[in-house]
């Protein structure tokens, strides 16, 4: 009889154990989700007028203007975007807003 009520007990306290683990792993989900959500940095868009040159491409002028760690097809992207460009041929004279992206904190 006492066999079956440590079996009993025990099979109870491994269930609390079980739960109570499960809900701490729960938790802490929750609060690793909601801090990623939480960023303090803001990104803040300004605008640079560049005036093609004879020989100037997108790639040329988004290298000069990209950040270093960004890539020149994306950035070439955003001023298209900015521009509301229909063609990647650009002509000497022709002025493109190139965005400047900065991080506020």
């Amino acid at each position: 009889m006492k066999t079956r009520r440590k079996k009993n007990r025990h099979y109870i306290n491994s269930k609390v154990n079980i739960t109570i683990l499960l809900l701490i792993i729960l938790i802490s989900t929750v609060f690793s989700i909601y801090s990623l959500g939480e960023n303090n940095e803001t990104n803040q868009i300004s605008y640079s007028t560049y005036t093609i040159l004879s020989g100037d491409t997108l790639w040329d002028v988004s290298t000069k203007y990209k950040n270093p760690n960004d890539d020149t097809r994306d950035f070439i992207e955003k001023i298209v975007e900015a521009n509301q460009l229909t063609s990647l041929n650009v002509i000497p004279g022709q002025k493109l807003l190139i965005p400047i992206e900065s991080t506020l904190n």
